[in-house]
């Protein structure tokens, strides 16, 4: 699960990376606090408090010839994205970029879907996209001091994505064959049989 809350707040990162076009010196994910102070003005996303598993029935994501990925549930949790610029001029203008992206898209305002790209589940790059949506649950930036100086905007953000697993020893159905005979009772070899091809036709087996 790990790999996949990171991938999600580097898919994070380089939404706002763009939303920002090149306005701060840079947009990081972080799992944890930051251990030296970067240059300003630039924004760090990082993951907060404890994320929820949320299970639910299984559901195909994907299949190789021997491996399975499923989704067997959602994983919720809180995003923040901390701003830190020298003037509050300067993080009033780049949060109302941030902002802006959570109002682009028309019929879900304060909701962002982004695409996790090349993401790996158990060993296994997936070959296609997985959503991850961020929700704006306030739009308002609050204050955090550094140095005893306020120079640091900080917005939290709901987050949800899923839960993924890939299996290894999965061996696809590439044939169907059935085997008719009147009692219902017997381990008879000679009964008929009949493949069942890919259009729903039957053809004499074997």
């Amino acid at each position: 699960m790990s790999l996949v809350k990171h991938k999600a707040l580097e898919t994070l990162a380089d939404q706002l990376r763009t939303l920002l076009d090149g306005e701060v010196h840079q947009v990081e994910a972080q799992d944890a606090e930051a251990t030296k102070e970067a240059c300003w003005p630039n924004v760090v996303v990082r993951a907060t408090g404890v994320w929820e598993f949320i299970p639910f029935d299984e559901d195909e994501i994907d299949t190789t010839s021997t491996t399975q990925t499923v989704q067997v549930g959602d994983l919720s949790g809180r995003v923040e994205i901390l701003l830190s610029a020298k003037t509050k001029k300067e993080r009033a203008r780049l949060g109302d970029r941030i902002l802006g992206g959570f109002f682009a898209v028309s019929g879900k305002p304060g909701v962002m879907v982004l695409q996790m790209t090349e993401l790996e589940v158990s060993g296994l790059t997936l070959p296609g996209p997985v959503p991850v949506a961020f929700v704006l649950g306030d739009d308002t930036w609050q204050e955090e001091m550094v140095f005893d100086r306020i120079r640091q905007h900080v917005l939290e953000v709901d987050v949800d994505l899923p839960a993924l697993v890939t299996r290894a020893g999965v061996y696809d159905i590439n044939q169907l064959v059935s085997a008719f005979t009147e009692d219902l009772t017997s381990d008879d070899p000679t009964v008929e049989q009949v493949e069942i091809t890919d259009t729903g036709t039957l053809e004499d087996y074997p």
